[in-house]
């Protein structure tokens, strides 16, 4: 339930406007919000000061209601309109109660879409923020060079790292028949990189050809190979 009322208490908690720091008489507008008998009261405040004391002037707008929720919103929006403020006691002192409403709750829509439009470009900054950390973080396979003699498969940690792990290849088969098991490996990506740091790259890229061996020799015994130079292209990575 809201309504507007003039009604405000003491030691209301203040969202500020413009206020000066000499003792100059000087007009100020400020957003203020107070509980009185269980009900939030949220008002806009014009006041002529001099200094910390109040000359003359008070709420030229208020609103009571029920929720701190809300109350607490209605405050903070006031608070962010920034010199709309002044505008809007401006506005108080000419029009209508209702009109002033209507005034007031076009401005607090527009910050409340501010601020959501606020979040959401925040949100999508760090989702971007995490999704390229988590590239960043995770290994997977880079197919290099352009001729027979660069041919190779890289293992990096994120698209810009350099490789960790490098095999070459004479012929693009060679590539493409150790990447019929390469590819099923991928859940051993950290244990590779952790091998290649406690025993070197060249000893691991004999492991993993071997094991490749390995494998073919197994799918064959089972007359599950492809035959051919890609014996293992028809293999999904089960034994």
């Amino acid at each position: 339930m809201a309504r507007n009322d003039p009604q405000t208490g003491p030691s209301p908690t203040d969202a500020w406007l413009g206020c000066p720091s000499d003792a100059a008489p000087i007009t100020v507008v400020r957003a203020s919000l107070v509980m009185i008998g269980g009900t939030h009261h949220v008002a806009i405040l014009r006041e002529l000061r001099s200094g910390d004391v109040v000359l003359a002037g008070g709420p030229v707008w208020s609103r009571s209601i029920e929720d701190e929720i809300e109350a607490a919103d209605v405050f903070e929006g006031l608070g962010l309109v920034g010199d709309h403020l002044v505008y809007l006691a401006e506005t108080a002192l000419v029009l209508a109660t209702s009109s002033v409403d209507d005034v007031v709750d076009e401005h607090l829509r527009n910050v409340a879409a501010e601020r959501e439009k606020e979040r959401a470009k925040a949100a999508e900054k760090a989702a971007k923020s995490e999704a390229k950390a988590l590239r960043d973080r995770t290994i997977a396979v880079y197919f290099t060079g352009s001729d027979k003699k660069k041919l190779g498969v890289e293992l990096r940690r994120g698209p810009h790292a350099p490789p960790f792990l490098k095999l070459t290849f004479g012929a693009e088969w060679e590539r493409e028949r150790f990447w019929d098991w390469l590819k099923w490996q991928e859940h051993r990506h950290e244990e590779m990189a952790i091998k290649v740091e406690e025993a070197g790259a060249d000893e691991v890229g004999r492991e993993l050809l071997y094991e490749m061996l390995t494998t073919e020799q197994a799918v064959k015994k089972r007359g599950l190979g492809a035959g051919g130079r890609r014996p293992l292209l028809f293999w999904r990575g089960d034994l």
